[in-house]
Order: structure tokens, then C-alpha cells, then sequence
């Protein structure tokens, strides 16, 4: 079994990316809002959140139109604020790809 120790830190919403879902062969199964290993098909209750995210905010596009088009809704499309570098010690990270999953 795997065994993880999770450290919580000021986040407003728990995330779990796509890529450590992948990596461990869990899925999300919506309907009856649980969290299930595919290996052992084992599972345990999840809460799904309340809150909206905001958009994606990476634009990596091909085509320059793109970026021009979302940067004339700011409303819809917000550009994300530069954050503060953290210093702390941190034992183990996982880089994410993904967009976060509830």
C-alpha cells in the first residue's frame, strides 16, 4: 500500500492534479463522488467543492490571434497577479501539468 503524509498549507481549495492521478492509476468517479485505486478498486468518499476556479492561466498558443482575443476579456479571462517566491523546506513536490480535478 502506498502510504502518504500529507502536509496541509494555506490554500483556500485541496487539489489533486490530473498527473498525480495518472501517475497512481486513481480516477474520480463524479457520480458517486468518491475517489477509486484502479489497481485495487478501492475507494473512499470525496467532497466536491463549491468553489469556482478561475480560468486556465497558461496561454500557450500556436496562433498569436488567441492571446489577443482573451486579452480583451479581462473579465472572463483574468490575468493571474505575480506571487511572492515561498521559502520554505519542502521534502517532496509534484510539478503539475494539468488543470486541478475535484
Amino acid at each position: 500500500p502506498v502510504h502518504w503524509i500529507f502536509v496541509f498549507i494555506g490554500v483556500s481549495t485541496p487539489i489533486i492534479g490530473t498527473d498525480t492521478l495518472q501517475h497512481h492509476n486513481l480516477f474520480i468517479e463524479m457520480r458517486k463522488r468518491r475517489l477509486v485505486d484502479g489497481n485495487t478498486n478501492l475507494s473512499v468518499c470525496v467532497t466536491i467543492s463549491i468553489f469556482r476556479l478561475s480560468p486556465g492561466t497558461v496561454k500557450h498558443t500556436i496562433d498569436p490571434y488567441y492571446p489577443q482575443v482573451l486579452n480583451s476579456y479581462p473579465e472572463v479571462y483574468p490575468t493571474q497577479p505575480n506571487l511572492p517566491c515561498v521559502t520554505s523546506k519542502v521534502t517532496y513536490h509534484t510539478t503539475t501539468t494539468e488543470p486541478p480535478v475535484f
